[in-house]
């Protein structure tokens, strides 16, 4: 007999105000849908390791005041600081068995901008294979 696979939510956080509005729409969802929530926040690669843990530690704590701030229960929710480009470590991690959502604010950076800039949101809505739930970058966090 094989233990179901719980089903998740990915919720990319960078750290600014404006990527939270994807926090209580992801929330919304996975109650809706009876779905753990993982946030994650993908880091500089040159990370010394000895910072990393300490990073770790930080951003575990933020996203669980997210998580307490909109209602999702502290024991549906995961925390995890990766490495590596932005885009590249949502779209692997949104390959993994429980992913079955992304959860992403968006900037609002289009045009001339996201092409010379990028944009990781863009990039991770056209290149997932499972649904992207899009929050706009504008305003407060509301569902």
């Amino acid at each position: 007999m094989t233990t179901p696979v719980s089903r998740t939510i990915l919720i990319p956080l960078d750290g600014s105000k404006l990527a939270e509005n994807a926090v209580p729409l992801a929330g919304a969802l996975a109650s809706t849908f009876d779905c753990d929530v993982r946030f994650i926040e993908v880091a500089d690669d040159h990370t010394p390791p000895a910072e990393r843990a300490r990073a770790a530690d930080i951003f575990t704590d933020y996203a669980m005041s997210r998580a307490v701030r909109y209602g999702i229960p502290a024991g549906r929710v995961s925390a995890d600081v990766l490495f590596g480009d932005p885009s590249s470590v949502i779209l692997r991690e949104s390959r993994r068995d429980d992913a079955v959502a992304v959860a992403i604010a968006t900037h609002g950076r289009g045009g001339f901008r996201a092409t010379v800039f990028g944009c990781v949101a863009d990039r991770v809505i056209r290149g997932t294979e499972i649904p992207a739930v899009v929050a706009p970058g504008v305003g407060g966090p509301h569902t």
